[in-house]
């Protein structure tokens, strides 16, 4: 119970630290962890609602949910295309994300407990390779901080249509937030830098 509450105060603690900030400042290796032909412009980009894995503490719960709102505005921010946030559980049930075409892709938090919305056998288990999409899960995780000053964050992206993880940004940090505004802001440089007109969807489907 005391390293829940000590875990519950961290997170806060994150949310506070993690408001302050607003860089442009972009990843260079993005051959490592962004999927080829990955293209958002003209589908939704889906982003898994941050959580630690961890159960039965209403205040933890809280914190979380302050976190994903902290990632909420960060995507407004810096996501000029469409995008929507939801949990693991709606992600791998939900009818409203059946079209893997419209909601191909997945931003998942990778914290060392963070629960998947697919196959555990495909969500990439814990290693210390950092670029190993079959391996990485992540190390030990206090959720959106870390203990003994060891970074335990990063974000990696989900093909839900291939059913593929890719490997995560290898940029870990204590704090998620600023993992994803550079990641966003890389994925927005490189979208608005493609010379090809985004693909209509099969079927002609609207959104």
């Amino acid at each position: 119970m005391r390293n829940l509450k000590t875990l519950t105060g961290l997170l806060v603690l994150f949310c506070l630290v993690s408001s302050f900030g607003g860089d442009t400042k972009v990843y260079t290796n993005t051959k490592v962890w962004l999927p080829e032909g990955f293209d958002t412009r003209n589908t939704i980009l889906l982003v898994q609602n941050f959580s630690t894995g961890l159960k039965g503490n209403n205040n933890l719960k809280k914190a979380e949910d302050h976190v994903t709102e902290e990632m909420k505005t960060e995507m407004a921010k810096v996501y000029p295309y469409k995008y929507e946030f939801a949990s693991a559980d709606q992600i791998a049930n939900s009818t409203k994300y059946a079209n893997t075409d419209l909601y191909r892709y997945v931003l998942i938090d990778v914290n060392g407990s963070t629960p998947s919305h697919s196959s555990p056998n495909s969500m990439p288990s814990s290693s210390s390779n950092p670029n190993n999409p079959s391996t990485y899960r992540g190390g030990s995780s206090s959720g959106g901080m870390s203990f003994g000053g060891a970074p335990v964050n990063d974000i990696h992206i989900y093909d839900r249509k291939l059913d593929k993880h890719y490997p995560p940004t290898g940029h870990q940090q204590g704090y998620v937030t600023p993992i994803l505004r550079t990641m966003v802001n890389t994925i927005v440089q490189y979208l608005k830098g493609l010379t090809t007109p985004p693909a209509p969807l099969p079927g002609g489907n609207e959104h």
